[in-house]
């Protein structure tokens, strides 16, 4: 159940979240599928994290595919 006075945005839950992982300073391992939730995921964890090569990124030829026009930046 959510609390009634629950008031953080999406982004504050997920920046609280990327801190407490990168926190535990080991590698974190992200399945890039090269959709919204993934890209986003991946995207927060790099902005974070202070030793970039904390953050493991794979994927596959479907995750370049499917990531769209991202992929060519």
């Amino acid at each position: 159940t959510i609390p009634e006075n629950f008031n953080k945005s999406f982004y504050d839950i997920s920046e609280q979240r990327c801190k407490e992982l990168l926190s535990l300073n080991k590698p974190i391992y992200v399945m890039w599928s090269g959709g919204l939730d993934s890209t986003y995921a991946l995207f927060l964890l790099h902005h974070f994290a202070n030793d970039k090569d904390q953050v493991k990124v794979y994927g596959t030829y479907n995750s370049i595919i499917e990531s769209g026009k991202l992929s060519s930046f």
